[in-house]
Parts: C-alpha cells; sequence; structure tokens
C-alpha cells in the first residue's frame, strides 16, 4: 500500500466534510511537517450539516462536536512529529467519542 496516496486520500475525505485546516482554524498548521504536501489546492468549507441534514438534531450535533477539531487534545499529546496512535486511543477523550460512535450506529441499526 502507498501510505502517501492512503493519507493524502483520507486527508481529503476529511477535507470535504470537516473543511480544511488552515491558520484560522488551526494556528500554526502550515508549519507542521509535510503541511505543504497534503494541503488541498484551495481551500474546502465545513459542510456536516449539509451532508447529514436528514438525520435527527440530537444526533447531527453530536457528530457535529465529534468531527470539530480540538487544539487542547492535539496540545495534550505533546508530541513534536507524528503522534503515538496507540495512546492517542487510549485517552479518554477517544474513548468517549467511540462510545458515541457505537451508541450512534446501534441506534441507526434498530431503525432498518
Amino acid at each position: 500500500m502507498d501510505l502517501t496516496k492512503f493519507t493524502a486520500d483520507q486527508l481529503h475525505k476529511i477535507y470535504l466534510l470537516c473543511g480544511s485546516a488552515d491558520e484560522d482554524n488551526w494556528p500554526g498548521v502550515s508549519k507542521l511537517p509535510k503541511y505543504d504536501d497534503y494541503k488541498p489546492q484551495s481551500p474546502m468549507e465545513r459542510c456536516i450539516k449539509e451532508v447529514f441534514k436528514d438525520v435527527d438534531t440530537p444526533t447531527l450535533e453530536l457528530l457535529d462536536k465529534m468531527l470539530t477539531l480540538d487544539l487542547s487534545i492535539l496540545k495534550a499529546f505533546n508530541y513534536k512529529e507524528e503522534p503515538d496512535l496507540d495512546a492517542a486511543l487510549k485517552r479518554p477523550v477517544f474513548e468517549i467519542h467511540m462510545q458515541c460512535v457505537s451508541k450512534i450506529y446501534h441506534h441507526h441499526q434498530k431503525k432498518q
């Protein structure tokens, strides 16, 4: 698997839904390694509420909050270049998010 292509593809999908990272919503992002390699050619706007317009309001609000960049989490990792993903997934905030995702999934499974 070409990791560079995979990373670019995943970031593009994130940018399409959540909007692109820039100095306004993530101060200092342009100084991160490889930022220029992965930034979109033109800015992308956040469109979660439009894409999931048919989802009930509480679920949509939860999803929007879960997909919001929280710089305090990034600062808490205190990483230099690459985050330790194993450590990240063990942090309480990710455990809570995974529980929420699981609840949303099961809620929608029951509706079908």
